[in-house]
């Protein structure tokens, strides 16, 4: 029997929830998009680069349910599929002429995956990344760093950085939560 395992498992998120999480938690990224519009649409190539994980449940046509009774399904068009993808539904145009296209409801993505894409392929180039920066905005949310922590953790993974570097870095690329002074609210 083969068992097929991942390094880590895939996050995954609904593209909505993608892009409000990415406008309002992610700084290099809210800076790159200051419009909704625009980081949607980056969400939109990430997905149809074919290097993110996507998955939705199949449709009946263009109505707004998915078919009864159907599961998560993983969606992966080939290279020359036309993609029409909202934040609620992804269809995938393979043959206009005969109607053969498919519509993916409750349509979710790796999160990390469409993070890491959109922080190597989506950013200006004058607001590139160095490595400690896209180090840094690949940490998940939870659990919190101290900025200390960051930089001990950082220095350990990739070898020394001096402390203005780290500051520079971490005012640019850090979690917003994570540089309020004080305690996180609670639940």
């Amino acid at each position: 029997m083969l068992l097929l395992t991942d390094d880590q498992p895939l996050d995954w998120r609904k593209l909505w929830d993608i892009s409000f999480k990415l406008t309002s938690n992610s700084p290099p990224l809210r800076a790159a998009f200051p419009w909704r519009g625009a980081l949607d649409a980056a969400i939109g190539n990430a997905i149809r680069s074919g290097k993110v994980p996507v998955r939705g449940k199949r449709g009946n046509g263009y109505d707004a349910t998915a078919a009864f009774g159907t599961g998560f399904e993983r969606i992966e068009p080939g290279p020359r599929a036309n993609i029409d993808i909202s934040l609620n539904r992804l269809t995938v145009l393979s043959g206009e002429m005969l109607g053969l296209n498919e519509c993916f409801l409750e349509v979710e993505a790796d999160y990390t995956a469409v993070k890491r894409w959109l922080l190597v392929n989506a950013l200006p180039s004058g607001e590139a990344l160095d490595e400690c920066g896209f180090w840094l905005a690949m940490l998940p949310d939870h659990p919190r760093l101290t900025k200390r922590d960051a930089a001990k953790k950082f220095r350990a993974e990739h070898g020394s950085i001096g402390d203005n570097a780290f500051d520079r870095v971490w005012n640019e690329s850090a979690h917003l939560s994570w540089r309020t002074p004080g305690r996180p609210r609670g639940k």
